[in-house]
């Protein structure tokens, strides 16, 4: 098949989506498939091009071993709700301007959020008749209104009635979690073609250090240190204003010396240091973004991993990527997430779940595995057990392909009212146990 994946998140960035298109598009190139990649110039999460990217307004060259088609879209950094909706909106437009001057291709995977996305789908399938599969990592606008950003009557709903129609005019829906598929079948579009393509991880690039770590010594960590990893997007969602209070309450406590690394941008980032700067915070280190080539070097530097998010209904379906990076590494996972994410960690025995926002259980959850390495070493382990049994992404490569072809050719949907891959046949039976309340996505 001839795919076009159309994103404003991909590499060189660094983040989840971007990490995750990048390796699905060049795995399912591997499997044959004709993939090309329409995307803007890099600006996540600075809102800064950088200089050899800018002053561009169209771009098209190979990356790595894909076709990539570059457009100019508004950069502007991930903080402040208008100015974000505005950059989405910019790309959607130049986007779909661009496509349709693209070859002819047999599908187009549409990445949402952002949900403006789907107006380029929208477009090529009207005026050019190329059908469009939605991903959707992260329903909107309910994220934005759980998380208040979104309070106007009317914009919630006409951001409602924009997200049913990209859902009805696509061939199919890709939801990348349980809680994400409930939401969306719940939304009045058939179940057959909303398939559960959960997240996965190269687990040939995220695997446990087979040498001893540099990285550690080269930010001034000391080897007797228990060091308590945070790497990710430091944003409103993550709330680790309560990851700094339990450091406030480690500072004082008698036992192993704990060392808290956040690393990462985003719109709190300068919120945090100045609290930690507030607190006096010595066991605190936080670190701007690094190379996503270093990021299992990172992983593999710690002792054990938070993943956390605000206490909301939107994350109970939330399955965040950092979770499945670091149980890939072996390292126990400290999770404050409630719903499916939870549920998984217990039945991979992969970590310690905590309440969301409770620093005390944080410190205590902290203190349990810098206390006791065996036991850290044993969750980890489970971890990546877990990880190579259920969510390799050569794996979700396959499924990917085989749900393309299904999705976008009737006469294969008409033999089969369910997507049976790999997944349904591997995952746990309490993972897919659908809700009494529909389970919405947070962030991956």
């Amino acid at each position: 098949m001839k795919l076009l994946f159309i994103t404003p998140y991909f590499p060189p960035e660094v983040g989840a989506a971007q990490a995750r298109i990048y390796e699905l598009a060049s795995r399912l190139k591997g499997l044959g498939h004709d993939v090309s990649v329409l995307t803007t110039f890099p600006n996540y999460p600075t809102g800064v091009v950088p200089p050899g990217w800018r002053r561009k307004f169209y771009w098209k060259g190979s990356e790595g071993d894909l076709l990539t088609y570059r457009i100019w879209s508004y950069a502007t950094p991930n903080r402040g709700f208008l100015r974000r909706i505005i950059s989405h909106l910019s790309f959607a437009f130049f986007a779909t301007l661009a496509a349709l001057s693209l070859p002819k291709y047999d599908v187009a995977i549409v990445e949402s959020p952002p949900l403006f996305d789907g107006f380029t789908g929208l477009f090529l399938r009207m005026l050019r008749g190329i059908p469009y599969v939605f991903m959707v990592s992260d329903l909107w606008p309910e994220s934005a209104i759980q998380m208040g950003v979104l309070k106007n009557r009317f914009l919630i709903k006409a951001s409602r009635a924009i997200e049913l129609l990209f859902y009805r005019r696509s061939s199919g829906v890709l939801a990348l979690t349980a809680g994400i598929h409930e939401a969306v079948v719940k939304n009045g579009i058939e179940s057959e073609r909303v398939v559960l393509f959960r997240n996965s991880v190269d687990c040939d690039f995220f695997q446990p250090a087979a040498v001893p770590n540099p990285i550690r010594r080269e930010i001034g960590i000391r080897d007797h240190e228990s060091v308590v990893l945070y790497a990710g997007t430091l944003g409103l969602a993550q709330n680790l204003l309560t990851v700094l209070d339990a450091a406030f309450l480690l500072k004082e406590t008698d036992g192993p010396r704990v060392r808290f690394l956040l690393v990462g941008a985003g719109a709190e980032s300068d919120r945090l240091k100045e609290r930690a700067k507030e607190l006096e915070l010595n066991n605190v280190m936080i670190l701007d973004p690094i190379e996503r080539c270093r990021m299992p070097e990172l992983i593999n530097a710690s002792d054990s991993v938070l993943v956390p998010l605000r206490d909301l209904e939107i994350f109970r379906g939330a399955l965040p990527t950092k979770m499945f990076e670091a149980m890939a590494c072996a390292k126990p996972v400290i999770l404050a997430i409630r719903g499916e994410a939870e549920v998984l960690i217990r039945d991979a025995n992969a970590g310690l779940c905590v309440r969301p926002e409770s620093a005390s259980e944080f410190r205590d959850a902290v203190l349990s595995l810098a206390k006791d390495p065996g036991l850290g070493r044993s969750l980890g382990a489970n971890g990546r057990n877990y990880i190579l049994k259920h969510f390799s992404r050569n794996v979700r490569s396959r499924e990917m392909s085989e749900a393309l072809q299904r999705l976008v050719n009737p006469e294969l949907a008409a033999n089969s009212s369910r997507w049976t891959g790999e997944q349904e046949a591997t995952q746990p039976r309490d993972v897919d146990t659908a809700r009494d309340e529909p389970q919405v996505s947070g962030l991956l």
